[in-house]
């Protein structure tokens, strides 16, 4: 069983009403998207709030608006942002991300969208499953509402082997691939995920690639405690 909560140096995430809990997936992205130059942004699925805090904390300045269309998870992550040391900078909204009344346009949006195709209604099933949140519905809704037209990025982390429909779904939205880290769980392994960041400006792609273990179970390569360090305990 999935603990209850996660201690992070600088806030604590409880999880214990959300239905996705703190993951590998959303410690990368959070860590590894590009901040520079931005002021907004929006973290579509906001789920426990993990990635909002980090960037919170990652940008000194930076105001974060957090949507999530899971009631359960709106209140626990609110309670997360507010015992934060974060909390006059973080904005969680309970709605239907589509139907959100964006009033700014964001300098960056992110998002660790659901990457399971099924009918299930639990709800850890609805909040991974792609009928709730779709690659086309994701790029559609960040070009034509959140993000700043021409200097906007939209960043996020998906299977790898989902890469090409993703591209697809980006590039007739009129949005290009201009970082790409592979992410491998080990040296032996084919890519897992894939983050991915877009930009309306098509040009020469950024290549990267991280490890997560190396040498065994639980024993984490340099890199990825590199690029963690400033949130794992």
């Amino acid at each position: 069983m999935a603990n209850s909560f996660f201690q992070f140096k600088q806030f604590r995430i409880e999880q214990e009403r959300s239905a996705m809990k703190v993951g590998t997936d959303g410690v990368l992205l959070g860590a590894w998207c590009t901040l520079y130059d931005s002021d907004t942004v929006l973290d579509i699925g906001s789920g426990t709030g993990l990635i909002s805090l980090m960037l919170a904390q990652r940008g000194k300045g930076v105001m974060v608006d957090g949507i999530e269309i899971d009631p359960e998870a709106v209140i626990e992550s609110q309670s997360n942002v507010d015992a934060s040391p974060f909390a006059s900078r973080v904005n969680i909204r309970g709605c239907d991300w589509r139907e959100f009344p964006v009033n700014r346009s964001y300098d960056l949006a992110v998002c660790n969208p659901p990457f399971f195709k099924g009918n299930s209604h639990d709800a850890r099933s609805m909040a991974r499953q792609d009928e709730s949140m779709s690659a086309k519905d994701i790029f559609e809704i960040a070009t034509s509402r959140a993000l700043k037209r021409e200097t906007g990025r939209l960043a996020m982390i998906i299977p790898a082997d989902r890469q090409k429909e993703y591209a697809e779904e980006s590039n007739r939205c009129g949005l290009f691939v201009n970082r790409r880290c592979e992410v491998l769980p080990t040296p032996e392994s084919m890519p897992k995920r894939v983050l991915l960041e877009f930009s309306f400006a098509e040009g020469d792609i950024q290549e990267e690639s991280l490890i997560i273990e190396e040498n065994g179970r639980h024993q984490y390569s340099q890199q990825y405690k590199d690029l963690t360090a400033d949130f794992y305990l």
